[in-house]
């Protein structure tokens, strides 16, 4: 059995979903680059030393207990309430952990004072199955396959819970890597949804999305739906890359009339709305409607294509849509671009970008788990039509 530890509260969510105890001391705790660096080079020896709490830690007075290992590492206790319950979990913990290290997990992560040279030493180390998480462009990883760079509006990635989400959300294969079936993969996500419900099969049309065999759990966001519906009085809508169709079936729900469009013959075969097949590279969809809903799409459409795309983008009065930013692995992602891309291309339609509508939509969805449309989800109004 495999245990994982962690810089901080990352592993918790992993043993939640997988329905298991905790079997590692690194649940509701995180430590400082230094430290965590120090604990993993002589972590047998130091992982079982009784905690001594500090009044005075080097790293300063905390509003919660923080404990030293041998004076040599600071542990910050941080989801603790007193000394004694810090210090009875970590050892009962501890002593769960497997005895061979390559069912060590390790993690680490860009926060709490790394740098490159923690990152070179912790590549150093002899633990087979290692995985960290930085925010994309901030180091140099190329000589690091175990690494992963995932995007992020902070200076590092984001901490605890919220960062194993942001994981998945940016490729990581939780279960292979779990099983010790791959060291890693950087930019795993078809792994993931292969692992999760399955891919249909494009290899006839081998330029048309990714669609996942029973809908994306992760583009499903209700709430962003309910406040744009509500905000902007739409009663008609137009699904660019409808796919399994749970978005179209959930407008129609709501009362609005849904034009379902999808470029994969299969996907519209299969659609739980009825859907009509159109490919964006033929030519642009001709109709009006108040929103044209575009959820991870545009990444598939290549670039010479991009007026078609725009023009039937330009069908709404109201355009809610996402993107896959450069580097974005992916199915046929040929056309991966930073924010400013989109807005100044649907700018030449008249088309702005709604800023404080797209911020609350990204909070929204952040609620709903829709980790794409929290990342670049944009709400854009179309001048041609107010």
């Amino acid at each position: 059995m495999w245990s994982i530890i962690s810089n901080n509260c990352w592993a918790e969510p992993v043993y939640k979903q997988f329905q298991l105890g905790y079997n590692t001391p690194t649940i509701g705790v995180w430590f400082y680059a230094d430290d965590y660096l120090a604990f993993l080079k002589d972590f047998r020896e130091l992982v079982n030393q009784p905690i001594r709490f500090l009044d005075e830690p080097r790293t300063g007075k905390k509003p919660y207990p923080v404990g030293a290992l041998s004076d040599v590492v600071d542990i910050q206790f941080m989801h603790f309430k007193s000394e004694d319950e810090a210090r009875e979990k970590w050892a009962r913990r501890a002593a769960r952990l497997p005895a061979n290290d390559d069912d060590l997990r390790i993690r680490i992560c860009d926060r709490d004072g790394l740098t490159q040279g923690h990152i070179e030493a912790f590549a150093a180390l002899p633990f087979k199955h290692k995985t960290g998480f930085f925010r994309r462009g901030r180091f140099d990883l190329s000589r690091h396959s175990w690494a992963i760079e995932l995007n992020s509006d902070e200076e590092t990635v984001t901490s605890g819970v919220a960062a194993y989400h942001q994981a998945i959300a940016g490729g990581f294969d939780i279960k292979r890597w779990l099983d010790g079936s791959v060291n890693n993969e950087r930019g795993n996500t078809v792994s993931f949804y292969e692992g999760l419900t399955g891919f249909l099969d494009h290899t006839n049309e081998p330029h048309l999305g990714g669609s996942v065999r029973v809908g994306d759990p992760f583009t499903y966001c209700p709430s962003v739906w309910d406040y744009v519906i509500s905000r902007f009085s739409i009663a008609s809508a137009l699904d660019i890359g409808s796919g399994s169709g749970n978005a179209s079936n959930y407008f129609f729900s709501k009362g609005l009339k849904v034009v379902a469009v999808d470029g994969f013959t299969e996907s519209v075969m299969k659609s739980v709305y009825p859907s009509i097949r159109h490919d964006l590279t033929q030519g642009p969809i001709v109709t009006k409607v108040d929103l044209v809903h575009c959820h991870e799409v545009v990444e598939h459409i290549e670039e010479q294509y991009l007026d078609n795309l725009l023009d039937s983008l330009a069908c709404g009065k109201i355009i809610l849509m996402t993107h896959a930013v450069p580097g974005q692995p992916g199915h046929h992602h040929v056309n991966c671009q930073p924010q400013e891309y989109w807005i100044e291309a649907l700018k030449r339609r008249n088309c702005v970008l709604a800023n404080e509508d797209s911020r609350r939509i990204r909070e929204l969805a952040g609620k709903d788990g829709a980790v794409f449309m929290r990342d670049t989800g944009m709400i854009f109004v179309n001048e041609s039509r107010i």
